[in-house]
């Protein structure tokens, strides 16, 4: 899970071992952001990524109970 700022983590290497079946990956951050819609992450189920909002509000639970259910883990 990375949640941190920067580029910690080499993104298209962490697709290739999601995509290997090695790892899975919750993300918060990227080193590119916006993450390209073409990026592979986007099309791996086991791959969770959250829209760079590390904060709750009010609308967090009803956004978290829509978004959350569509990325289920396999």
């Amino acid at each position: 899970m990375n949640v941190g700022r920067g580029e910690p983590v080499d993104t298209d290497a962490l697709a290739r071992e999601v995509g290997s079946g090695r790892l899975r990956a919750a993300l918060d951050v990227a080193a590119l952001e916006p993450l390209p819609g073409a990026h592979p992450l986007w099309r791996q189920p086991e791959a969770l990524i959250t829209p760079h909002a590390g904060t709750f509000t009010d609308a967090s639970a009803k956004d978290s109970a829509t978004f959350l259910p569509r990325r289920s883990w396999r």
